[in-house]
């Protein structure tokens, strides 16, 4: 017993002086402290050394505690030994027998947080000693400041962890899109800017965090107001005003404005009956909610008098009447004319070839008396 813990206190020498004593025996981890994040694929590496280059080691093992001894493993080169049932299937040995010791552990779960440590046996055993510390985190979004996020603050967000990991194994995603930073500053955050964020893992986006809602208020904007019906108004008929906005949190509360002086409607919609010249004029609605308010652009009512537009529809009727009895009559004539026109055509084609027929005669007395 004295000789092994004497072969230990040299392992532990070894892996706090590298180099010093390593042509002898010696295991080595490239980290002692390891932060893995939850559903992530972990390595450990590892080689260790021992005097007979010419020797192979009849057995390699790795154990989920500070020492190897008297535990159980969760790998172990010789397959009749039992494997601790959580780590079945999980771990995958990349080493030899011969001075590479390196372990993968997949799918980490928080429960696999603590101490493991490689032993080897040749003639005796020999296992490496600080163990190395594995730490399980979970990716978390944080913003700063904290609460309730408003148009204009300036806000940071980060890749939080409960144990110390490389800035350059995360990033951000936005709507499970890839930002490729870790963090974001925003200053004078817009409502743009609004949207699902979480953390993830570099070159596996898969392995993320819960989502966060990045929810920017802002103040009522984009307000217009919308007429109905949008035909002509006459005297008597009513119409419906509507204002919409753009807002977050929605819209409180509503205030009509004729003329800009406010009107008694309180609500989105804003409803004229009867209507009379009375109520011409310009009307806008003011939008209002926590963070400020928002007014659209005026929108012109002209109420026509009913006589008036009974008048304008009897004077286009009329129109319409005249313009048709005018047609009828112009085809009427073109269609009494017609016949005339073509009996006058024929007897000028007769009277022309029956003058021609008398003059050929005349013709020939003259050249006959001529010879006479």
């Amino acid at each position: 017993m004295g000789v092994r813990y004497t072969l230990h206190f040299w392992t532990l020498a070894l892996v706090i002086l590298p180099g010093v004593l390593g042509d002898n025996w010696g295991v080595w981890y490239s980290k002692i402290e390891i932060c893995a994040v939850r559903e992530s694929t972990e390595t450990i590496r590892c080689r260790y050394t021992y005097p007979d280059k010419n020797m192979k080691a009849l057995n390699v093992m790795w154990c989920k505690a500070e020492k190897c001894y008297n535990t159980d493993y969760i790998y172990h080169s010789n397959e009749d030994i039992t494997i601790i049932e959580e780590f079945k299937g999980r771990t995958n040995y990349l080493g030899d027998k011969q001075n590479t010791c390196t372990l993968m552990i997949k799918d980490i779960r928080v429960e696999d947080a603590g101490y493991y440590s490689f032993s080897f046996e040749t003639t005796d055993r020999w296992t490496g000693v600080p163990a190395v510390n594995l730490q399980v985190t979970e990716l978390t979004v944080n913003t700063n400041p904290p609460g309730r996020i408003k148009e204009g603050d300036n806000v940071n967000l980060t890749c939080d962890t409960t144990c110390k990991l490389n800035q350059s194994e995360i990033t951000l995603l936005k709507n499970k899109q890839d930002l490729g930073l870790p963090s974001l500053q925003f200053n004078s955050i817009s409502y743009q800017n609004s949207g699902n964020y979480s953390c993830a893992l570099k070159g596996n986006i898969t392995i993320s965090s819960k989502q966060m809602i990045l929810d920017v208020q802002y103040p009522p904007k984009s307000t217009s107001v919308s007429v109905s019906p949008s035909a002509e108004i006459v005297e008597g008929s009513s119409v419906t005003l509507t204002c919409s906005s753009d807002a977050n949190p929605r819209v409180q509360s509503y205030t009509w404005f004729k003329e800009n002086r406010a009107v008694s409607s309180k609500r989105q919609t804003y409803t004229i009956s009867n209507m009379s010249s009375e109520d011409s004029g310009r009307y806008h609605c003011q939008a209002r909610n926590e963070h400020g308010v928002d007014n659209s652009t005026a929108v012109a009512l002209t109420v026509a008098a009913k006589h008036s537009a009974q008048l304008i529809i009897a004077l286009a009727l009329g129109i319409v009447l005249v313009v048709a009895v005018m047609t009828i009559v112009y085809f009427e004539r073109r269609k009494s004319e017609d016949p005339g026109r073509i009996k006058q055509a024929e007897e000028e084609g007769v009277s022309y070839t029956s003058i021609q027929y008398k003059k050929k005669p005349a013709k020939s007395t003259a050249a006959g008396a001529a010879d006479g």
